[in-house]
């Protein structure tokens, strides 16, 4: 199994199936996409090989994940799927200690090093407490990284 498939399969089982929760700013959601993000959708006929699509070229590939090691890629592709790129990629480049800019290029390419993502997944839950709903969704969204961590470790040779 590659990478992607990999992170997809924990992602999307984190997500789950339909939900409407008024409390959450996202709205409708379906695997974890929602209405807020993708207006255009019919998100409640939205199927699980639509979403993996959406999960691929949005996620996966806008983060640069199939040019990192599987930690780092898993790591960013779960925190910019559940938060947005524009917050996991800032975090993942103080991480690593380059420029701070939100771009994933050569620089922040060059300096990923494997050996920190327990680093970055450290600042991942640093950043979750700091959200305005973290006592609605705090214990659910830091045992997705606990689960994350765990995952990693299991499947930590994937190419």
């Amino acid at each position: 199994m590659n990478n992607f498939e990999l992170a997809f399969n924990f992602t999307f089982r984190e997500e789950g199936g339909y939900i409407n929760d008024p409390n959450d700013s996202g709205g409708e959601t379906k695997f974890g996409i929602s209405r807020a993000t993708y207006p255009h959708l019919d998100i409640s006929n939205l199927t699980a090989q639509q979403a993996k699509d959406i999960y691929y070229n949005d996620y996966w590939l806008d983060a640069q994940c199939d040019k990192m090691p599987f930690s780092i890629a898993l790591s960013l592709f779960d925190f910019a799927f559940n938060s947005g790129l524009p917050n996991a990629a800032p975090i993942l480049q103080i991480t690593m200690g380059v420029s701070s800019d939100g771009i994933i290029g050569d620089q922040t390419l060059a300096a990923i090093d494997e050996n920190k993502f327990l680093n970055y997944n450290t600042y991942r839950i640093l950043y979750l407490i700091h959200r305005k709903n973290f006592n609605d969704y705090g214990k659910g969204w830091t045992g997705r990284v606990l689960r994350l961590v765990s995952y990693i470790t299991l499947h930590g040779g994937a190419q």
